[in-house]
């Protein structure tokens, strides 16, 4: 596994981790809308103040829970972009690499091709060189 594999995996399972994250938020967002509008209904059924405090004050406790997901929603975001980064940077590396290895083989083949030519040469020079004395 190529070290920008291994980061593209590791990318996938933070993505995955701040899904998770987003939908938890999601899902106590939902809750305290519901609570809302129940303690809303306790409120117009005249329910007790006792009744409707407690019923506050779980909204209340649902909104620190929201503040406290909507950090880790933020540092899983941060992690994901930090991840991304680094897997951009390893492909711009690899890229690098491609060319060079490319730009290497192809000054080989010209090398190869100039000694193959130098060496025909050589054999034309001496075969040129046999006939000029016998002849």
């Amino acid at each position: 596994m190529t070290v920008e594999e291994k980061l593209l995996a590791e990318l996938g399972v933070l993505r995955r981790s701040l899904a998770e994250e987003s939908q938890k938020l999601m899902s106590l967002v939902d809750s305290r809308s519901r609570y809302w509008q129940w303690l809303a209904s306790l409120a117009r059924s005249g329910a007790s103040v006792l009744s409707l405090r407690s019923a506050q004050e779980f909204v209340a406790i649902l909104s620190d829970a929201i503040r406290l997901q909507q950090l880790e929603v933020e540092e899983a975001e941060r992690k994901v972009k930090e991840k991304l980064a680094e897997v951009i940077e390893a492909s711009k590396e690899r890229k690098v690499m491609e060319r060079l290895r490319e730009k290497r083989y192809r000054e080989y083949v010209v090398a190869a091709e100039r000694e193959e030519m130098k060496f025909l040469d050589d054999i034309a020079s001496v075969r040129f060189a046999r006939r000029s004395r016998e002849g």
